[in-house]
């Protein structure tokens, strides 16, 4: 099967950046549909990232000065860090990170990184390998090595107000830290439009490469929304496995939710108001989602046995009996590192186009999945 590729002509982007070379003063790069949670406001020479609220119920509000090197520091209001652009050694604590860096061609600037054993890409697996790539660590980043990196910049996320107190922890040593809050968006497309968020950091030229990908990948989403929505019939669908007691499933204003929608599916979980994921009893899974007719996402499950080896009665499942069920683990190695939690979040096209294959009234064109594969027996 061949690697679906997005092709950004250099001389389109040449031609935009020629065009585009005097920024006007604060004009928003971005549109507010798109992307919640960031803000990239354009100034004479140089331009400020507001990220907002990076973790939930925050409300907190981080201003970033992107501004030429080896110009004069610009004077703005509120300043979380000045950075001087490009950066040239950058650091990154989740896999997602590395899709967006890899579609500005930026692998070679990432030095250092946090759980470096669950990098899919093959490029950057390499580079850690040669030691071209330093690990920060597991559970927590080792402040010597992060130190001895010398980053520009340590790309990080943050969940709650005890992971932002390590945040500034980390910045009273001298290190200018990024909290991308790309996983509080929920839209697909939204996530995506953060590789405008990481372009910033760059050239004018990546910020305009960043923009070409999004609306060529966007255009080819829109495409298959066009096309899951000739589908006559509206299949159900139920998701994940549980984990410690519980069966944590997608709320219904999640990006997954989204991206069941955009496929024409009948979500069960759809009319729950949560963002986040919502913790249910396998009892109460058994009884909302036992005719729905796929199954997707069943955990690190690899075969229909597997899962009834952990419990009996998910045989009853009308999936589970019509052998619809799905797991995203085609792409995955053995150390447990999965491309679905890696690329995926700039390729939310080929995302949609699994799920409308999956769900197609036809008989699925199977080996043409990217990111899912039917479970075995």
């Amino acid at each position: 099967m061949k690697k679906s590729r997005i092709t950004i002509p250099i001389i389109t982007v040449a031609i935009l950046v020629a065009c585009q070379n005097r920024k006007a003063e604060n004009k928003l790069t971005n549109d507010e549909k798109d992307a919640a949670h960031f803000e990239l406001i354009e100034k004479s020479g140089y331009s400020i990232l507001e990220i907002r609220e990076p973790f939930i119920g925050s409300g907190i509000v981080e201003r970033f000065v992107l501004y030429p090197r080896g110009t004069e520091q610009p004077k703005e209001q509120n300043v979380t860090h000045y950075i001087e652009t490009p950066v040239e050694r950058i650091g990154l604590t989740s896999t997602t990170h590395i899709a967006y860096l890899s579609v500005l061609n930026k692998r070679s600037e990432i030095k250092a990184m946090v759980n470096t054993d669950l990098i899919y890409d093959q490029r950057l697996r390499e580079m850690t390998e040669k030691k071209e790539v330093k690990s920060l660590g597991n559970q927590s980043i080792n402040q010597e090595i992060l130190i001895q990196s010398e980053l520009d910049v340590l790309f990080d996320y943050t969940v709650d107000l005890s992971a932002y107190k390590k945040i500034e922890q980390l910045r009273s040593l001298g290190q200018a830290i990024i909290p991308i809050a790309e996983y509080m968006e929920h839209d697909p497309i939204a996530k995506m439009n953060w590789v405008k968020a990481f372009a910033a950091f760059f050239s004018p030229t990546d910020e305009i490469r960043a923009k070409v990908y999004v609306d060529s990948v966007e255009s080819n989403y829109q495409k298959y929304v066009v096309l899951a929505n000739e589908r006559p019939n509206k299949p159900t669908v139920m998701l994940g496995y549980p984990w410690q007691g519980n069966w944590f499933v997608s709320g219904g204003k999640s990006f997954q939710a989204k991206y069941f929608e955009d496929a024409n599916v009948e979500y069960v979980w759809r009319h729950t108001d949560q963002t986040a994921s919502v913790a249910l009893s396998t009892e109460t899974v058994l009884k909302d989602a036992l005719d729905a007719d796929y199954w997707l996402n069943p955990g690190v499950m690899q075969t229909k046995s597997q899962l009834i080896d952990n419990d009996p009665r998910f045989k009853n499942f009308n999936a589970f009996k019509q052998n619809s069920v799905y797991t995203n683990y085609k792409r995955s190695n053995s150390n447990g590192a999965n491309d679905y939690w890696e690329s995926a979040v700039v390729r939310p096209d080929r995302v949609l186009l699994d799920l409308v294959t999956i769900f197609s009234t036809e008989r699925p064109h199977l080996d043409s999945l990217y990111y899912y594969k039917p479970l075995g027996e």
